[in-house]
């Protein structure tokens, strides 16, 4: 187990990130203090971005919409049957 070969106890949620050769930080190896601060205020800028509120599904998902005539009221870019299933 990963916590194990480590020597440190167990933590509730574990993240894995995709680095490159060059930046693999190795076990035991010394982390500067202004390293850390740099990760920490990229994640916290990375977390909080503008939300966009609720979208339809034209927008979200890319539906075409429904037929502007032929009896069409007020369903324009409603979702529709999404399936027979």
């Amino acid at each position: 187990e990963i916590f194990k070969e480590a020597g440190v106890p167990r933590k509730q949620k574990v993240t894995t990130f995709n680095v490159t050769d060059d930046a693999i930080i190795k076990p035991g190896n010394l982390l500067e203090l202004v390293s850390i601060i740099g990760i920490v205020c990229f994640l916290i800028i990375f977390i909080f971005r503008i939300g966009k509120g609720f979208q339809g599904v034209v927008k979200r998902w890319g539906f075409k919409g429904q037929p502007a005539s032929h009896g069409q009221t007020k369903t324009h870019r409603r979702p529709g049957a999404i399936s027979t299933n």
